[in-house]
């Protein structure tokens, strides 16, 4: 029988030994490791975790003279601050809503809105709405006005602006496309009605200036009626002459037969005119009888259109026997025959 050999024997067990040892303080270390992390995290030197930052409730009320909500499209606003950038609409009551963080932002009327009526909604003013919100505010309010658009400053781009935000809020698309309509016809009665009034500023310019033209040229043919006329020797008739003054018209008795009446049409003068050297004498008067007035066209005036406008008249005066008596009242001075009328003032 073989027995072993005792070097070898000896040999294991030195290894086993080893190994052993090994094992142990590994162990001693994993037990330490763990200990260590327990009290570590029973220190509180844990890294806290990160939270969401509070969000606070926004209101924001739209209002403006003339403009109500409920017969609008919804107003775009536009939020800007932080890391925020969004669109908000306004509902019925005007009023649009958001969820925001504590921090600053702006709140910006984004595009115009359409009225029922065709009436179109801006931003009543350029300066944004400044909203701060602070740590703790709980439901916060701020207003954002809008006024009423001038229908002539309402653009084509700024129409289609509010069409595109309208549809994109899901306004249908009908009730966008009649406002729109509404609007642009707005926009030409205003167009419409400027043109008109800018006609008729040039045409009362026209007129004005016409007139006082025309007030010019009658005072200056009244300034340059004369004050003497001169006769013609070895005649009953004067010198050819301009006579301005008003016309008028005198029902009276007619000096022949009392029993009847004429109406004698006489030249108004604004000064005394004498008539010299006739077979009476020197004769002054204010008045000159018209017997027949011709126009230019040959027609034979007066007539009561004539009667209170301030005319020329061209022609002989003359001193008639029948008007020379006493009883005829009117005027002694005519103007001979046919006198022509030169001009018509008013």
């Amino acid at each position: 029988m073989l027995g072993k050999d005792p070097s070898t024997t000896s040999g294991g067990t030195h290894r086993r030994i080893l190994l052993c040892v090994i094992v142990a303080a590994v162990a001693a270390v994993a037990v330490v490791a763990v200990m260590f992390l327990r009290q570590a995290n029973s220190s509180g030197s844990s890294v806290p975790e990160e939270t969401e930052p509070q969000k606070v409730s926004i209101t924001i009320n739209v209002s403006g003279e003339g403009f109500d909500p409920s017969a609008s499209t919804p107003v775009p606003l536009h939020i800007e601050g932080g890391d925020v950038s969004e669109d908000v609409f306004s509902d019925g009551s005007g009023n649009a809503e958001a969820e925001l963080a504590s921090g600053d932002y702006t709140v910006t009327v984004a595009a115009p809105s359409f009225a029922s009526d065709g009436s179109f909604f801006k931003d009543s003013d350029s300066i944004p709405a400044s909203l701060v919100i602070n740590d703790g505010d709980n439901n916060v309010v701020i207003l954002v006005a809008v006024a009423a658009a001038d229908p002539i400053d309402v653009t084509d781009d700024e129409v289609q602006q509010a069409k595109s935000y309208a549809e994109k809020v899901g306004v249908d698309s009908g009730t966008v496309d009649e406002y729109a309509q509404k609007a642009t016809q707005k926009r030409q009665d205003a167009l419409d009605a400027k043109a008109a009034e800018e006609e008729a500023a040039r045409q009362a310019a026209e007129q004005q200036k016409a007139e006082q033209q025309a007030a010019a040229e009658k005072q200056q043919a009244l300034a340059a009626n004369p004050s003497v006329i001169h006769s013609v020797p070895d005649s009953q008739d004067s010198e050819t002459v301009t006579l301005t003054g008003t016309l008028c018209m005198e029902t009276r008795p007619y000096p022949v037969h009392p029993d009847q009446q004429e109406d004698v049409y006489y030249l108004e003068l604004p000064g005394q005119v004498t008539v010299t050297g006739t077979q009476y004498g020197d004769r002054s008067d204010t008045k000159i009888i018209v017997h027949k007035l011709q126009s230019s066209s040959g027609t034979d005036v007066p007539d009561p259109s004539y009667v209170g406008k301030t005319i020329s008249v061209t022609g002989q005066v003359a001193v008639n026997v029948t008007e020379s008596d006493p009883s005829y009242d009117i005027s002694m001075l005519n103007f001979f025959d046919y006198a022509r009328l030169t001009k018509v003032f008013s």
